[in-house]
Formats: C-alpha cells, sequence, structure tokens
C-alpha cells in the first residue's frame, strides 16, 4: 500500500475541481517542503491530500483534498476504533465525503465516494500510520512553533503500534 501526503504550494492559488489534470502543478509531496515554503500556508488551515493506492488502483487521490491535519485525526482516530469495533466511519473536514471503514476476517473493506476496496488489514494499518507518521514529523519540522497535535497525534500513532 502506498500512501503519500501533499500540501497546497499556494494557499491563495484557486483548484478548479474540473480540471483534474492541474492538481498535480498544485500539490507538493511534504517531505520536499522547505520551511521557506511554508511563508505562504497557515497552519490552522493547512489543504492538502492523502494520495492512497493499493496494488496499483487508485483509493484516494488529489481530487480529495481537504484540511489534512484534521483528515489525519480521522483516519488515526478511525483506526484506534477499529481495534475494539468491527465498523467505524468519518465525514472529510471540509466536505461531504463520507469514509467507512469495516473489519472482515482479516481485512479492511474502505469505501469512500463511491468506491470500495478490500486491504489486508495489517498492511491497511502499518501504511496508513507509517504516512501519518511521517506526515507530523515533517510538521514538527516545518512548524516548530505549532506541534502539540502533532506531538499528541504521534502518541496515539505509538500506542495503536506498540
Amino acid at each position: 500500500m502506498e500512501v503519500i501526503n501533499y500540501l497546497i504550494k499556494n494557499k491563495n492559488h484557486r483548484i478548479n475541481s474540473n480540471h483534474i489534470d492541474d492538481y498535480t502543478d498544485l500539490f507538493i509531496d511534504i517531505n520536499h517542503f522547505k520551511k521557506e515554503d511554508c511563508k505562504s500556508l497557515d497552519y490552522d488551515y493547512l489543504e492538502g491530500a492523502i494520495v492512497m493506492e493499493y496494488n496499483g488502483k487508485a483509493i484516494m487521490g488529489y481530487e480529495h483534498w481537504d484540511l489534512i491535519e484534521p483528515l489525519w485525526w480521522y483516519f488515526i482516530d478511525a483506526i484506534d476504533k477499529l481495534q475494539t469495533d468491527v465498523v467505524t466511519d468519518f465525514t472529510f473536514p471540509d466536505q461531504p465525503l463520507k469514509v467507512i471503514m469495516r473489519k472482515e476476517d482479516g481485512w479492511i473493506i474502505l469505501s469512500l465516494d463511491n468506491k470500495k476496496i478490500k486491504i489486508p488489514m495489517k498492511e491497511f494499518v502499518t501504511g496508513m500510520l507509517a504516512s501519518a507518521r511521517n506526515f507530523y514529523d515533517r510538521l514538527i519540522f516545518l512548524f516548530p512553533e505549532s506541534t502539540r497535535n502533532a506531538k499528541y497525534f504521534q502518541n496515539k500513532i505509538n500506542k495503536i503500534l506498540y
């Protein structure tokens, strides 16, 4: 499973959702972001995309961009909830996209935007949490003055994994 975090390069740029090809020009992998790139960003309203693929099949793409930090909160909380529950769901922070995650015999069935995909539970959890950890490591590096939530969710990731 591949999961990559992207941030919108410039928060003042308008995204035309009718031209999905334009998305790759508007986003940058968070690992390639530099501190000086953050001057045009507002930490409290970081927009970005969690691009997710499994076996070459897109699960989430640039078109699912949203407030990326709260979106990670929701995914981490849902994964945590699946330790005890069979099903959990949430809605994207700033748009009406519903995510449903259901455990079934060692698999997770992820439903989003009228798509369903079945992924081995262990691969899903480790892939998602590794990407979430990377996201929060980068946030702490890029925005060292605003790390309270990042540190909280890093601890939560560690509790789920260990």
